[in-house]
């Protein structure tokens, strides 16, 4: 979709940057930006301010620290500044990167057993370019319930369940359900396991790796994108959040597999081992990333159908390709 450049022309200013045209490229909370200029193309990104997301300078400090190990598939960034507006909009902060070539993940036909394999990889290495970065943490009360590592989320969860029976209007059945689900997870959850996972793996994670935040160019990945939903976290969340992602949609339609869903997570290993912590963690991750989504309000009865196809097996071929 054309964009008028004019509607660009603070960001623009910013960077000095002259463009000969601009398209709209990705549709999302965030907007994302092709821009023609005599320097080749670029990829402008419109950060929108969302309330209880980690500050948007540890993206930032994330995504330099990144680059600077050696990872070279997340775009090089040209500069970020902060405070624009978009078409009279205020907005959070806006990154200019390289244009990398090639077609989203979401829409690449073909994530057969070979390009599992190479996503696996991918995020392996990208946590172990991440792996020494350790700030400090957010203030669990500034966070929203997405964002929150799985300490503080075990110690909120009991509100988030009341919340989400307020804002929806769940009936008595789907409460109920949704409290089994919640202390079954908490029963897995190892607080000695946890601490030690955090210090033997990483401390931040990707969020949301999926196919939709890998660019493709010629069936390999050409770029890791949208580091907007990182946050402080074990990587067996990413691990577990990938496990659906590549096996299926998370929790919606279709149905993740047992097999795609296997291979990712062998994939992984053998790229980067879990220490026998993290192997404790992975049960409670398999749930805890379906719930996080679910008692924000989004799907919960597709999503109490993925926590029942666990139940069925697919948590034990998970946890067994992990070993």
């Amino acid at each position: 979709m054309k964009t008028p450049l004019r509607a660009l022309e603070p960001a623009l200013q910013h960077y000095g940057v002259t463009a000969s045209a601009a398209s709209e490229v990705y549709s999302g909370f965030n907007l994302h930006f092709r821009l023609t200029t005599p320097d080749g193309d670029k990829h402008l990104i419109i950060f929108r301010p969302q309330a209880g997301k980690p500050p948007r300078d540890f993206q930032f400090d994330l995504w330099q620290h990144i680059l600077a190990q050696g990872f070279t598939l997340l775009p090089q960034p040209v500069k970020t500044v902060g405070g624009q507006d978009y078409a009279g909009t205020p907005l959070g902060t806006v990154a200019l990167t390289e244009w990398v070539p090639g077609e989203s993940g979401s829409l690449h036909e073909d994530w057969s057993g070979p390009m599992i394999c190479k996503a696996a990889s991918v995020l392996a290495d990208l946590h172990g370019a991440a792996r020494h970065f350790r700030p400090d943490p957010a203030e669990a009360d500034r966070l929203a319930p997405l964002y929150l590592p799985a300490d503080a989320w075990v110690d909120r969860v009991d509100q988030m369940v009341a919340d989400f029976g307020d804002r929806t209007a769940a009936d008595a059945e789907l409460m109920d359900a949704v409290r089994y689900r919640v202390e079954e997870t908490l029963a897995r959850f190892d607080a000695a396991a946890y601490e030690s996972a955090l210090a033997a793996g990483t401390t931040v994670v990707h969020g949301d790796y999926r196919p939709g935040n890998l660019v493709i160019n010629d069936s390999e990945i050409a770029a890791v994108v949208d580091l907007d939903a990182a946050f402080w976290e074990s990587r067996v969340y990413d691990l577990a959040y990938a496990a659906f992602q590549f096996g299926g949609k998370e929790g919606v339609y279709p149905q993740p597999g047992a097999r795609p869903g296997a291979y990712f997570v062998r994939s992984y290993c053998r790229r980067w081992p879990l220490t026998e912590a993290e192997q404790t963690l992975l049960p409670f991750f398999l749930r805890q990333v379906v719930l996080k989504r679910l008692l924000v309000g989004r799907d919960a009865e597709p999503r109490l159908a993925l926590l029942d196809q666990l139940d069925r097996g697919l948590e034990d071929a998970l946890v067994r390709a992990a070993a």
